[in-house]
């Protein structure tokens, strides 16, 4: 039998995360000031953007929006987001090498910032402790949503059976709740099937049994419309403010 390991989380959005995201966003603007810098233009000179627009190749304009694109991505902290700032700095890094002897005219110091640069936010990003929040969403904590004891009546709707199920709500979230049903149909539901759930404000909504324990139910909501989101919002907020507003 292995031992479980223990994985810590993040309260908060770790800083490198938004460092790096940073870094990345202002990456064209570096770009920039130091191909204005290497090529002695002065940056309040009109034609020194008149170079950058006549002369920068298509694929240097799309490289530094790709980084732009990139950093604004990386901050929503998703697997697709890693892999596309992964992708973009590998290209970055391998067009740096590529046309090295083209690059060359911004000079060996310029051209050693930009592929040190590179290589070193790629370097960061396939870190292990970076990569973590983005491939494990369990220690995303911070995206979390606060969860509120109650003691609340609630009815669930098995409308394909056309049943209807009474129960109590022990806690609950913006992204779900846990019931405890009456004993007598305490058996009869299984992970995975789909219910309607009546709160005590008459909200109805739909919700997926994603597991069971032995208090109850963990329903998680699911595919509901914006004025139900948001009218749910509303019950937790009053729920928070007064537990005591929907005791049956």
């Amino acid at each position: 039998m292995t031992q479980a390991q223990h994985t810590t989380g993040y309260r908060n959005k770790p800083i490198w995360i938004q460092v790096l995201a940073t870094l990345l966003i202002l990456a064209p603007f570096g770009n920039l000031i130091g191909t204005f810098w290497a090529m002695d233009l002065p940056i309040t000179n009109p034609e020194s953007w008149t170079y950058w627009v006549r002369y920068v190749p298509v694929r240097v304009w799309a490289l530094n929006i790709l980084l732009f694109v990139s950093g604004w991505a990386l901050l929503k902290v998703r697997t697709w987001t890693h892999l596309l700032a992964t992708g973009t700095l590998l290209c970055v890094l391998i067009y740096n090498i590529i046309t090295f002897q083209s690059l060359m005219l911004l000079g060996p110091i310029t051209l050693g910032i930009f592929i040190l640069a590179s290589g070193v936010m790629l370097g960061l990003l396939y870190s292990k402790d970076f990569r973590k929040p983005y491939f494990q969403p369990r220690l995303r904590w911070w995206e979390t949503h606060p969860r509120y004891k109650a003691r609340l009546s609630i009815v669930l709707k098995d409308l394909p059976q056309a049943k209807e199920y009474l129960g109590e709500i022990l806690d609950i979230s913006r992204s779900g709740t846990l019931i405890q049903l009456d004993s007598a149909n305490d058996s009869e539901l299984q992970v995975g099937e789909e219910h309607h759930l009546i709160l005590p404000n008459k909200l109805e909504l739909n919700a997926q049994i994603v597991r069971r324990t032995p208090e109850g139910y963990g329903f998680e909501f699911m595919r509901n419309s914006w004025s139900t989101r948001s009218d749910l919002k509303k019950f937790i907020r009053d729920l928070s403010s007064d537990p005591t507003r929907y005791l049956r």
